[in-house]
C-alpha cells in the first residue's frame, strides 16, 4: 500500500470514528454534565481530524 493511499486511509477512518462519537453523544441523557462531557467528547476527533487534514 503507498503512502498517499494509507494517508487517505487513516483521513477515512478518523471521519468515521467522529461519526461514530457523534452518534454515541446523541445517546447521553440531556443532563448538564452529560453536556458538558459530550462537548469533550466531540472535539477531540473532530480536532484530530482537523490536524491530520492539513499535513
Amino acid at each position: 500500500m503507498a503512502t498517499d493511499e494509507r494517508k487517505y486511509d487513516l483521513e477515512d477512518r478518523l471521519v468515521e470514528f467522529a461519526g461514530k462519537v457523534i452518534d454515541v453523544v446523541e445517546m447521553l441523557p440531556k443532563s448538564l454534565a452529560a453536556k458538558h462531557l459530550a462537548g469533550q467528547l466531540v472535539q477531540k476527533p473532530i480536532s484530530l481530524l482537523q490536524a491530520w487534514s492539513r499535513k
